[in-house]
């Protein structure tokens, strides 16, 4: 996801913007690159481009690492 194509989904959620902080962007970046292998490995390896979603465990990590609710969550996977 570009930049752009995340600040258009923040805009889209007013909710979210107001429950995010700079540094929960920050930190679902890092968690994100620490657990790519993990992602990966949930998806077929012919599969080109990002997954529509994440695996429910990952999902669950990731909102309780960041203390957000589920549907703020899901915005960082659109």
């Amino acid at each position: 996801m570009h930049l752009f194509q995340f600040t258009e989904a923040l805009a889209s959620c007013p909710e979210a913007v107001k429950a995010l902080h700079f540094e929960d962007v920050v930190k679902f970046s890092d968690l994100a690159v620490w657990l790519k292998p993990e992602i990966s490995a949930s998806y077929p390896s012919d599969m080109t481009g990002p997954p529509e979603g994440l695996p429910v465990n990952i999902h669950n990590f990731l909102k309780a690492c960041l203390a957000v609710a589920d549907d703020i969550m899901k915005i960082f996977v659109l």
